[in-house]
């Protein structure tokens, strides 16, 4: 059933769709799963399915205005049911602008959090130079840890230091090339 309500929000799906959403795909019965796909079939390299998520700084809709730095361009969130029996956050991804807008090109960088049983955690930061930053630990083998990895430029044989937990010299030395 599709269902448009008075504030022109679409919910497509069976039964009764709640519309907190201005799209809402909702599927119900014990094997649903609903998915989006974008399919494409082409021979040519350069056509594939895609997700565009664009941001205007107008109220306007299709009237396109530069966005500015701090402004959130798009996003992914997952969600699950929380103990409340009401729904609650997941990991997610999003894209947030670091500066003014070029005229072909938007600054921006890429931020990937991830969820405890009660908080989210800044996982990983992609910035627009493409630089990676890590906030938190990360396991590489049973019982070694990667606490920190620290730009170290003055260094004379590594541009990084790493501070660790456990035994982690020979997954380091296999796995992460300094």
């Amino acid at each position: 059933a599709i269902t448009i309500d008075s504030n022109e929000r679409v919910g497509i799906g069976t039964g009764s769709t709640a519309l907190d959403e201005e799209l809402t795909v909702a599927i119900g019965g014990a094997t649903a799963a609903p998915v989006i796909s974008l399919d494409s079939y082409s021979t040519g390299p350069g056509y594939y399915g895609y997700v565009n998520c664009r941001k205007s700084n107008n109220n306007t809709v299709g009237t396109l205005t530069a966005t500015g730095s701090g402004d959130y361009l798009g996003g992914m969130t997952a969600w699950g049911i929380g103990s409340g029996g009401a729904r609650a956050i997941g990991p997610y991804f999003y894209m947030k602008q670091t500066g003014a807008s070029g005229a072909n090109y938007v600054p921006s960088e890429f931020v990937l959090r991830t969820t405890t049983d009660d908080a989210i955690v800044n996982a990983i930061t992609v910035d627009g130079a493409g630089a990676v930053d890590i906030p938190v630990s990360f396991t590489i083998g049973e019982g070694a840890v990667i606490t920190d990895i620290v730009n170290s430029d003055g260094l004379s044989t590594s541009d990084a230091t790493l501070s660790t937990t456990g035994n982690v010299k020979a997954y380091a030395d296999l796995m992460l090339p300094l």
